[in-house]
């Protein structure tokens, strides 16, 4: 039993913290985005940029400055932000969510809610997106939940018959600002193979990044 002076124990579903997470994010891509200032079209850029590198990180092939071999069909970005990957991406439809959606598309010049190039953005909680989609894509979302264990079993569930989930997580075993969640990658591999995706198509692990991170999880995986 913990003696009386001992902090209380940071337990892994923290909606409160969430609530402070949810500010710190949307005051991030506001006031400090390094991009923030650039032109749509170099925006869009940026973030194929950044597509490219998760999909290459979760093992797809290029074939194109805006495609990837394997990689087409109907997307689900869950916690895109105010823009998302995809808007050039090559042989897709994307459906963008993010549960700060209409902040971003009312306070942040380059978001909107709408379709741009080939990515519509909703207002839509991940609860109440009744499709699935052949890819369901989350990335550095994970960690800064209200409960992650939760939101993983809402993922999964919105990944068709065939589909796949590309998850891309930090990983740590303490809180840290804006980053409330608690779980190790082993763990997050655990819990998806209980829920029914075993099938680990690619992985890979990333230590050492920063004080913040003990790890960071590229996991593809499939029913």
């Amino acid at each position: 039993m913990p003696s009386p002076t001992a902090p209380a124990r940071k337990v892994s579903a923290n909606p409160e913290e969430w609530a402070e997470s949810q500010k710190y994010e949307l005051d991030y891509w506001k006031n400090s985005w390094p991009f923030r200032e650039l032109p749509i079209a170099e925006l869009q850029e940026q973030r194929n940029r950044d597509a490219r590198w998760l999909l290459r990180s979760l093992g797809f092939t290029t074939a194109s400055d805006y495609a990837f071999e394997g990689f087409g069909g109907s997307v689900l970005e869950v916690g895109c932000g105010p823009i998302g990957f995809f808007e050039l991406i090559e042989n897709v439809t994307a459906t963008a969510i993010d549960s700060l959606m209409r902040l971003y598309a009312q306070e942040i010049p380059y978001s909107l809610l709408g379709t741009r190039g080939n990515a519509t953005y909703i207002d839509n909680k991940l609860e109440d997106v009744a499709e699935t989609f052949r890819f369901v894509v989350c990335s550095n979302v994970l960690d800064h939940t209200a409960d992650w264990m939760e939101f993983l079993e809402q993922l999964t569930r919105r990944v068709g018959p065939d589909g796949e989930l590309l998850l891309v997580t930090d990983t740590r075993g303490n809180p840290a600002e804006g980053h409330t969640q608690v779980f190790s990658p082993d763990q997050a591999v655990r819990a998806l193979r209980w829920l029914g995706f075993p099938n680990v198509k690619s992985t890979k692990v990333e230590r050492g990044l920063s004080e913040h991170c003990d790890a960071r999880l590229f996991l593809r995986v499939s029913r």
